[in-house]
C-alpha cells in the first residue's frame, strides 16, 4: 500500500477533488450532500473540509442552488404557488443545500415567476 501511495495511486485528496469537480459539473449538489458522499467513500473529514472549502465556497453553492431551483421550477410551473414552493424546498434540501441557500433561491424563483 505504501508503494502505491508513493507512486500517487492512492491519494484521497486528489480523489476527493476530482470526484467533487465531476459532481459539481454533472449533478450539482450542496455541501451537505457532497460531504456525506465523500465521507461514505472513506475520505477523511479534514480532507473533505479542505476540498469543499476550496471548490464550493458559499457564493458558488448559492449560485448552484438558484440554478437548480430555476430548473426544477420550470417543471412545476402549473402547480399552485404553495405546492411549487414546498416541492422546490424539498428538492433542494435533498440535493444537500442548506436552509439559507434554499430560502434565498426560493425568494429569487418566486420573484422571477412574478415577472413572467
Amino acid at each position: 500500500m505504501e508503494w502505491c501511495r508513493r507512486l500517487g495511486y492512492v491519494d484521497d485528496e486528489r480523489f476527493a477533488r476530482n470526484w467533487t469537480e465531476y459532481r459539481l459539473l454533472h449533478s450539482p449538489s450542496g455541501r451537505r450532500r457532497l460531504e456525506a458522499e465523500l465521507r461514505q467513500k472513506g475520505v477523511d473529514a479534514h480532507i473533505v473540509d479542505r476540498v469543499l472549502s476550496e471548490l464550493l465556497p458559499p457564493e458558488v453553492e448559492q449560485r448552484l442552488c438558484v440554478e437548480a431551483a430555476v430548473g426544477r421550477a420550470r417543471r412545476l410551473h402549473r402547480e399552485p404557488p404553495e405546492v411549487r414552493r414546498r416541492r422546490l424546498s424539498a428538492f433542494l434540501a435533498r440535493r444537500g443545500f442548506d436552509a439559507d441557500a434554499v430560502r434565498t433561491a426560493l425568494t429569487q424563483v418566486d420573484t422571477d415567476s412574478d415577472t413572467d
